[in-house]
């Protein structure tokens, strides 16, 4: 199984190696995260979220295979999907 850390965030790269996790790449999706502000806040990050996860599969050259997705903010953050 390939794990794609999709983050530039240096401490998930740490907990992911914390945990003894060696073979993963890291992706960085290159979005505009400035959407419509007067969206509610569950929409916006909803939106942010299905957006960088397209990005990633896309630059990732994935298939529509599951995928886990897991960030700090609320809004179905850390849910599986696919």
């Amino acid at each position: 199984m390939e794990i794609i850390l999709a983050s530039q965030s240096p401490r998930r790269r740490e907990l992911l190696e914390r945990m003894g996790v060696k073979n993963f790449r890291i992706v960085t999706p290159d979005i505009d995260e400035h959407m419509e502000r007067e969206l509610p806040p569950e929409e916006l990050v909803r939106r942010i979220s299905a957006e960088k996860a397209r990005a990633v599969r896309e630059q990732a050259g994935m298939d529509d295979r599951r995928r886990y997705g897991g960030g700090s903010g609320r809004g179905g953050a850390g849910q599986a999907r696919g």
